[in-house]
């Protein structure tokens, strides 16, 4: 299924487009405590008709509770030096990935993050 949806370029408004670009921009919000987590759940919620904006902030939101759990592992694993690395690791692969999932949806697209899991369903 979601080889599939990466696959569809899907027929949205650019309102919706634009909702979905920003659920993936919430992970630069790094200032914000937690903003990364609730941007993507409030746009899903707010935008649930959508099937569209829905699989984007679900995509977004499922990464982002994937980033801070292997951000916890980080930081934990800072006491033997290595979490250090996790935690670069972590942060440059959130970023990275975060802007090439917000052009696949300017591009109506849905994308689908590697490694990430899921613990949330559309």
């Amino acid at each position: 299924m979601e080889a599939e949806d990466a696959k569809i370029i899907y027929d949205v408004p650019s309102e919706e487009r634009n909702w979905a670009v920003l659920s993936h921009l919430c992970s630069f919000l790094i200032f914000v405590p937690f903003a990364s987590l609730v941007g993507p759940l409030v746009i899903w919620k707010l935008n649930k008709e959508s099937s569209f904006v829905s699989k984007n902030a679900v995509a977004a939101l499922n990464f982002q509770i994937t980033v801070t759990i292997g951000s916890l592992i980080g930081g934990i694993l800072a006491f033997i030096l290595i979490g250090y690395l996790v935690i670069g690791f972590v942060a440059l692969a959130s970023m990275v990935f975060s802007v090439i999932a917000a052009l696949k949806a300017a591009d109506k697209q849905i994308y689908h993050y590697p490694y990430s899991f899921h613990f949330v369903t559309v």
